[in-house]
């Protein structure tokens, strides 16, 4: 049986799903660490992912723009 593409209503409804999903829980550790007197230390913390995911998407972003491009 040949794969069809998903249906782009659904698949942009899961995909919007789960940005809420991990939002909400980024909101609820920020503040569990605000009222443990943590919050700067989470914020930067939180900081380095972002820059981290951040690199990685763009070394991924170069390797298939000019190497596998």
């Amino acid at each position: 049986m040949p794969m069809t593409p998903a249906d782009p209503a659904s698949t942009s409804l899961t995909l919007y799903g789960t940005l809420a999903l991990v939002v909400l829980y980024l909101l609820l550790l920020a503040r569990s660490a605000w009222k443990q007197g943590e919050l700067g230390q989470y914020l930067r913390a939180l900081l380095i992912v972002a820059g981290l995911i951040a690199a990685l998407g763009l070394a991924v972003w170069a390797w298939v723009r000019f190497v596998a491009g």
